[in-house]
């Protein structure tokens, strides 16, 4: 399979540069086509749109906060069983 060239056959019909030429077309074809789709269904505004949104900063202030870190607030204390005495929900011991 990677001993031959399966295009060597129609290289006496047509010359390898219009073959090159061929796929150029095709790539171009398949870019502009992508971005006819794009402009057409109006989805490049809304990505285009979400990535600007994603560089910009959340709060709107462009410089970076500064001042001493927020402290977390009381964490909620709740109770946890003990790894001995833990039951599934149908009342079974977990492993």
């Amino acid at each position: 399979m990677f001993t031959t060239n399966p295009f060597t056959p129609l290289t006496t019909f047509v010359s390898p540069g219009v073959m090159q030429g061929y796929i150029v077309l095709m790539v171009l074809a398949v870019v502009a086509g992508t971005a006819f789709d794009l402009l057409n269904e109006k989805k490049s505004s809304s990505f285009f749109r979400t990535g600007r949104a994603q560089r910009r900063p959340q709060s709107g202030h462009s410089a970076p906060r500064t001042g001493p870190p927020s402290r977390p607030g009381p964490s909620p204390t709740t109770s946890q069983p003990s790894a001995s005495s833990a039951t599934s929900s149908e009342g079974f011991p977990m492993r």
